[in-house]
């Protein structure tokens, strides 16, 4: 049939006529669904299947309608597809049966119920790849119905790899159709969830930034998050392996979907260990896998309107963490240009040395000499490009995490009144952020000059970092392309709250290599000039606030002295208990508190 039928009055009347059949049918079969005790029943009866296939045939007729699409293969998928396999997967609901039924010597009847299972699903599998060709505007739901259908294959019969290695393909393909949509990234982490915890862990918490606000869909999310601290494959035989997913995954509930004060700050001492950790041996990668389920979980209280207290906690322990994270990334770089400054003046004393060496040996020697040094710089500079791709890509982590999280979240920072801490902070994240932007400038530039906003390859790696398949061998293409797009998000959003005009524009202007270099030297003195001052600042006397009443009566002069005076001032517990006493009764205590 061709899907492209002309929306005349008999046509459309045609496809109501169809629709009503379908509802009909769809009744029929949901009753003997319910009459039926049996999987086997549900797999083989033949009243069952006769009724399916009729069912089957009908959606596909209505489904060339454009205006009965979506409904006819939705019921399609339910009726026909999913509810069979969902009687199987209730009967072998508990892992531990589940398990049993694999290693015990199964009946023929039960061997002959998982055949029947696999033929079933293949059925189907043929009938949804046929539907792809037809409907090209519902692909996304049909790759993922596709995958699901691959995923139940793996899961109850069998565990064929190339079940496995389709059913994820299935899942990327649909990422690929709509990138921001969260299904995909739930699909892959329920693929994953047995295989590899941490990865499915990481997925769940990209599926749940990707959800606009908290639904029914996220509450599934949250029970499969808790669900991967029972499986076996959490411990890959490393007790601290399980300690770091058991804290970071306790953190994450507690950010996004439990908020408690007392239990964030218990939970957040035991992240703070884990992440000092993690600066103590140097491991930087681990620390930045951590660092970004946290703020992808926070990313998601913040669009749940959380209260004030549950946005200044958690955002207060991103902006710490992000800030440490742009720091440690920008020293990276600068210890990478240092080595690379090294190893030009090595060469430089090596050519020299060639030179003066040319002049006193004989031809043949000289032509050794030469093969050997071209093969020795041959070998180092494959090396030098492997060890810039592994050493780099961390740094262009760094920027992604930041970008994404700024972009996410730079909205509640404009629109909340802040405390002055964490404006300070913000604002520190925001400054870093355009720092470590101007050291890689020479990177970026070309992508950020470029017209095409909207292709192909920014969508890959759109879904390549999303689902954290990236393949360092390629280099670091894929993870400017997605620096680049969170960048522009940044320059083009409402609440943006940085601009890129004064330094950005200009080392990203079409320049030379001797402009560029003195744009370079530029943004060193004034980076310098800036930790000069920064360095001053911090040797100013602080002011110690000596009695709540001081900033009760005196607060106006209070702020006139931190402001003429930049004095760092210090506030004692005691102090801030008193002024908590009298906030109810008290504007000016509320006042005060603020400060």
């Amino acid at each position: 049939m061709d899907s492209k039928i002309p929306q005349d009055d008999k046509s459309s009347d045609e496809a109501v006529q169809l629709f009503r059949c379908v509802k009909y049918r769809m009744s029929q079969i949901k009753r003997l669904y319910n009459e039926i005790d049996t999987v086997e029943q549900m797999l083989e009866d033949e009243k069952v299947v006769r009724l399916r296939q009729s069912l089957s045939q009908e959606c596909e007729a209505l489904a060339q309608y454009s205006t009965f699409r979506r409904e006819a293969l939705e019921i399609f998928w339910i009726y026909c597809c999913y509810k069979p396999i969902a009687a199987y997967k209730q009967f072998f609901n508990e892992e531990q049966v589940y398990k049993q039924f694999l290693t015990e010597e199964t009946s023929q009847k039960e061997e002959n119920t998982i055949k029947l299972l696999k033929i079933f699903i293949s059925s189907n599998i043929s009938q949804i790849s046929s539907f792809l060709t037809k409907f090209q505007d519902f692909k996304h739901s049909l790759l993922l119905w596709l995958g699901d259908l691959y995923r139940y294959s793996f899961i109850y019969c069998g565990e064929d790899k190339r079940d496995f290695t389709i059913c994820e393909q299935c899942y990327v393909n649909a990422a690929f159709c709509e990138p921001k949509n969260w299904k995909p990234y739930s699909q892959l982490a329920l693929l994953n969830s047995k295989i590899d915890p941490n990865l499915a862990f990481s997925l769940f918490l990209r599926s749940l930034a990707q959800h606009k606000k908290a639904d029914k869909n996220s509450d599934g999310i949250q029970n499969n998050i808790n669900l991967l601290t029972n499986k076996e494959g959490t411990s890959n035989n490393n007790s601290s392996v399980t300690f770091e997913f058991d804290v970071s995954l306790k953190f994450v509930n507690i950010v996004a979907f439990e908020f408690s004060r007392l239990q964030f700050e218990e939970s957040r001492k035991e992240m703070d260990k884990l992440f000092e950790s993690f600066k103590t041996s140097n491991n930087f990668k681990t620390f930045l896998q951590h660092i970004n389920c946290s703020t992808l979980a926070v990313s998601f209280a913040l669009q749940n309107q959380p209260t004030d207290e549950h946005f200044r906690y958690i955002t207060s322990f991103a902006c710490q963490k992000l800030i440490y994270v742009l720091e440690e990334a920008r020293r990276l770089f600068a210890a990478k240009e240092n080595d690379e400054e090294e190893d030009a003046q090595i060469n430089k004393r090596r050519r020299k040395k060639k030179e003066r060496s040319s002049s006193s040996s004989s031809n043949s020697e000289n032509e050794k000499e030469e093969k050997t040094q071209n093969n020795n710089l041959t070998n180092n500079q494959q090396n030098e490009e492997e060890d810039d791709i592994t050493f780099l890509t961390t740094v262009w982590q760094s920027a992604i995490i930041v970008s994404e999280f700024i972009s996410n979240c730079a909205e509640y920072f404009t629109i909340k009144k802040l405390s002055v801490s964490l404006k300070l902070q913000y604002q520190n994240i925001l400054k870093t952020f355009v720092e470590l932007l101007n050291d890689l400038i020479t990177r970026i530039s070309p992508l950020m000059e470029a017209e095409d906003h909207s292709s192909s390859s920014e969508r890959r790696a759109l879904v390549n970092w999303f689902m954290y398949k990236f393949d360092e061998n390629k280099g670091n293409k894929l993870f400017v392309v997605v620096l680049v797009y969170y960048i522009r998000n940044i320059i083009s959003a409402r609440f943006a709250g940085i601009v890129f005009n004064k330094y950005f524009k200009l080392a990203s202007s079409n320049i030379g290599e001797k402009e560029r270099k003195t744009m370079e030297g530029i943004s060193r003195l004034h980076s310098a000039h800036v930790s000069k001052i920064n360095e001053t600042l911090s040797k100013i006397p602080v002011y110690i606030a000596p009695d709540h009443h001081v900033l009760l009566e005196r607060l106006t002069l209070m702020d006139q002295l931190c402001q003429t005076a930049k004095q760092n001032t210090i506030i004692t517990r005691s102090v801030l208990a008193k002024l908590d006493k009298l906030k109810k009764d008290s504007a000016n205590a509320r006042e005060a508190i603020r400060f």
